[in-house]
């Protein structure tokens, strides 16, 4: 069996981990060598940047499992258990959400102690007085665009 690649999105609860990966899943799927598989929700419209799901995605010459929820061991070993019981077919990249720290890393690294894991930080731009501003807001979504470009370009590279 070849080695499995796993990405993990690493970072602090409610860090907009969920709305990078779901930005990944838009810019993979508006490639034309690329088609949605199967997901939960089982559909191929992604309006809802902050909701969690899972999606299996043919990219080029790749098959892509891409998990936005990441902030709980739970819902981790949930959508692992779902996507081996719907699909059959060897997964070559898994993308994950992760915390920076605890169960989900711990899960992570005993499921996948024999793959190469990458693990990559959620960039990430606040204020200390955490008041809600256009302009952090603004960033805040062009760092999550950036992001998920940079993701995608780790996967076109290994």
């Amino acid at each position: 069996m070849a080695t499995k690649k796993v990405i993990v999105l690493r970072g602090e609860g409610n860090g907009g981990k969920t709305t990078t990966l779901n930005k990944l899943i838009k810019k993979m799927l508006s490639f034309e060598k690329s088609t949605f598989l199967l997901g939960n929700p089982n559909n191929a419209t992604f309006t809802d940047e902050d909701k969690d799901r899972w999606v299996i995605i043919k990219y080029y010459d790749k098959t892509v499992a891409i998990l936005t929820a990441g902030d709980g061991a739970q819902d981790l070993t949930k959508n692992f258990e779902e996507i081996s019981h719907q699909f059959s077919d060897p997964i070559d990249i898994y993308v994950c959400a992760s915390r920076s720290r605890g169960k989900t890393i711990e899960y992570i690294t005993k499921k996948f102690k024999d793959n190469v894991i990458l693990w990559e930080r959620k960039w990430d731009i606040w204020r200390e007085d955490q008041i809600k501003n256009p302009v952090i807001e603004k960033l805040r979504n062009e760092s999550n665009d950036l992001q998920a470009l940079v993701l995608l370009d780790t996967i076109d590279k290994i």
